[in-house]
């Protein structure tokens, strides 16, 4: 029985597992625990990714929350509980995360792009927002105001194979990517930083944030038109930050470099580790 089948590998006999069906007819085991605020999900065949973000291609996985896909592809935006299927998509990652709640999951679908013109804030605690693509082809974002593109409040909040364009227009002065929260990860992503990003870093960290980790091939990649037109700054710190991680970290300076700093530190670093 699904019972027997799932509760053995957890050696829990205080779980009840049922049978459930999310998208596309897949087979979902969730677990019906004593306590009533544990829930466990068994996704058996994954999230149906095939490139991109590590967590979208493996199966069975695992969640204790929901997971919500989002494409500009045919989604559609509406209030939760729409977007918990994969054929049935969000268009946009600002309304995934009105739906969501702390510890979900966010799938971004292959080719999505997204403009904002104005702030989009992340404070649910623990999202995990992974994208789907390689290349060109991963999930896009850009801003089209001078607001910071992504405030990231929420801790452990975790970004995952995006990609951020250069601006639209040159002059924005707001940090394009703000994290202000501990514990947050930012894996496998793209900034590019153009002549248009002439006064802002692509991510910046708050002063006062603990354990940050940025790794996973994640590049800050500079570009422009001659030495004084080129990429502003890729990772500033903007403050004191404690247990910083720079593992597996791209500051590729293009043919012109970079106008400020690829990576440029407003306040002292305690335990900073890089490789």
């Amino acid at each position: 029985t699904w019972d027997e089948m799932w509760r053995r590998p957890f050696d829990r006999p205080d779980l009840v597992w049922r049978k459930d069906t999310q998208w596309n007819d897949q087979d979902i085991a969730c677990a019906q625990s004593p306590d009533p605020k544990e829930t466990i999900i068994i996704h058996t065949f994954g999230f149906g990714g095939s490139t991109g973000a590590e967590l979208c291609l493996v199966s069975p996985i695992y969640t204790s929350g929901a997971v919500w896909f989002v494409s500009s592809v045919g989604g559609t935006d509406a209030a939760a509980p729409a977007g918990k299927s994969r054929e049935a998509p969000l268009a946009s990652l600002a309304q995934a995360q009105t739906n969501a709640a702390a510890g979900d999951v966010i799938v971004i679908l292959v080719n999505h792009t997204e403009s904002l013109g104005t702030k989009l804030t992340l404070s649910k605690a623990g999202l995990v927002i992974l994208g789907e693509g390689m290349g060109t082809s991963r999930p896009t974002f850009n801003r089209t105001a001078d607001v910071n593109l992504f405030d990231v409040t929420g801790a452990g909040i975790r970004l995952e194979n995006l990609r951020f364009a250069t601006d639209s227009a040159a002059g924005y002065t707001a940090d394009r990517v703000l994290i202000s929260a501990a514990s947050c990860i930012v894996r496998g992503c793209y900034f590019a930083v153009g002549l248009a990003d002439s006064v802002s870093p692509a991510l910046a960290v708050a002063s006062g944030v603990a354990n940050l980790t940025i790794d996973g091939a994640t590049q800050f990649v500079s570009s422009g038109t001659s030495r004084t037109a080129t990429g502003f700054r890729g990772l500033a710190l903007n403050g004191t930050t404690t247990d910083l991680e720079l593992h597996d970290v791209t500051f590729d300076a293009g043919t012109y470099g970079w106008l400020s700093h690829a990576f440029n530190a407003a306040g002292a670093v305690t335990r900073l580790r890089a490789k």
